[in-house]
C-alpha cells in the first residue's frame, strides 16, 4: 500500500512541475515577444535585414532603452548558458531564445552592442 501511495504522490508532483515549466516557459516567451514588439525599430526591420553598426551621437528615439532591455535579456540566457543544466529542452529554449534577441539586437546594433556581444 505505502509503495502504490508514493508512486502515487510522485506521479502528481511530477505532473506539476511538467505543468509548471511548460507555464514558465510560456511566461518568457510572451515577454520576450511583448519586448520585442515594443520596439517599433525592432519590428519595422525585416528579419532579412543584415546586421548594422552604427556610431551614432544618440541613438535614434529610444532605442537605447530598447537595446538596454534586450542586453539584460540576453545576459541573464548567457549566464544560464554557462551553467552546468542537465534538461535539455531548457538548454534548446534558452539556445532559441538567444537566437531570437541577438538576431534582433543585430540588426539595430551600435558598436557598444556588437562589444557587449562579443565579450558574451
Amino acid at each position: 500500500m505505502a509503495l502504490k501511495t508514493l508512486r502515487e504522490v510522485l506521479h502528481e508532483e511530477l505532473c506539476m512541475k511538467s505543468y509548471s515549466s511548460q507555464l514558465a516557459r510560456i511566461h518568457v516567451d510572451h515577454y520576450l515577444f511583448q519586448l520585442l514588439q515594443s520596439t517599433p525599430e525592432i519590428i519595422s526591420v525585416s528579419s532579412e535585414a543584415p546586421t548594422t553598426s552604427w556610431i551614432p551621437q544618440a541613438p535614434p528615439g529610444n532605442l537605447d532603452y530598447h537595446t538596454s532591455r534586450l542586453r539584460d535579456c540576453i545576459s541573464v540566457l548567457f549566464m544560464f548558458e554557462r551553467r552546468p543544466v542537465r534538461d535539455r529542452e531548457f538548454s534548446r529554449s534558452c539556445r532559441q531564445w538567444l537566437d531570437l534577441l541577438l538576431s534582433s539586437l543585430l540588426r539595430v546594433a551600435s558598436l557598444s552592442d556588437h562589444q557587449f556581444i562579443f565579450n558574451h
